[in-house]
């Protein structure tokens, strides 16, 4: 039986992560909660999103301009 890939956990990895990585149940929640966050703030959309300021460090949305 597998065990949970990090290192602070030693118990059996329930679940096989995008990445490849095998995860406890308690790490794997922890996973896609940061993932479902990640997408909520970070949208794969052509429009920025209200929080983006493109004066910051001159950074565009759009890749094409």
């Amino acid at each position: 039986m597998l065990e949970c890939m990090r290192n602070d956990c030693d118990r059996p990895a329930t679940e096989k992560t995008p990445g490849g990585g095998d995860l406890c149940s308690k790490h794997a929640d922890a996973f896609w909660a940061q993932r479902e966050k990640t997408n909520r703030d970070y949208p794969d959309s052509d429009i920025a999103p209200a929080w983006f300021d493109p004066t910051y460090a001159g950074e565009r949305w759009e890749e094409d301009e």
